[in-house]
């Protein structure tokens, strides 16, 4: 199906672009496609794909900016989402994308981040941690909570209550 021919969201042509791209034969079956012999540059490529693909697309929200938290070279880049309807002091949800610690980021879950700070009524502080294999484990862990208690410290900076972190 073509978009906009009985497809309006393009589901169609999406699902042909992800066929073609894991290899399929055409056939129902896969040619020679091996997740296992993807790079972590191809992880993190097909990621932001099918984002494109398949997200939530630029949702409209209150708010939205970047910001860093932390300074320094111990800094976590941000991204904060007022959602409509969300009323100070609000709660204040910190999301931290998928990808399994090796990819994703804060414009890949963009959409996401958008639809439940909407949903929620809230504020959402997405963090854009360190991803392996160029900062091996903890440093994601150490770069969430670094994030998660800077902004429970400092919820009133973002005009949300801090027992609704």
């Amino acid at each position: 199906m073509r978009e906009g021919h009985g497809d309006p969201h393009g589901f169609g042509l999406a699902m042909g672009r992800l066929h073609r791209a894991f290899g399929d034969d055409g056939t129902g079956g896969t040619a020679s496609f091996d997740p296992a012999r993807l790079s972590v540059a191809a992880i993190r490529a097909l990621e932001e794909a099918v984002t494109r693909v398949f997200g939530f697309g630029a949702v409209p929200v209150a708010e939205c900016r970047d910001l860093q938290i932390g300074s320094g070279p111990d800094a976590v880049p941000c991204r904060l989402y007022r959602g409509f309807g969300a009323t100070a002091p609000a709660p204040l949800v910190i999301y931290f994308h998928g990808g399994g610690f090796i990819s994703g980021s804060l414009d890949s879950h963009d959409g996401v981040a958008r639809a439940l700070a909407n949903a929620a009524r809230a504020t959402v502080l997405s963090v854009g941690y360190r991803l392996a294999p160029e900062h091996p484990y903890p440093a994601a862990l150490e770069d969430g909570l670094a994030v998660t208690l800077r902004a429970w410290h400092h919820a009133d900076h973002f005009a949300c209550d801090p027992k609704g972190v």
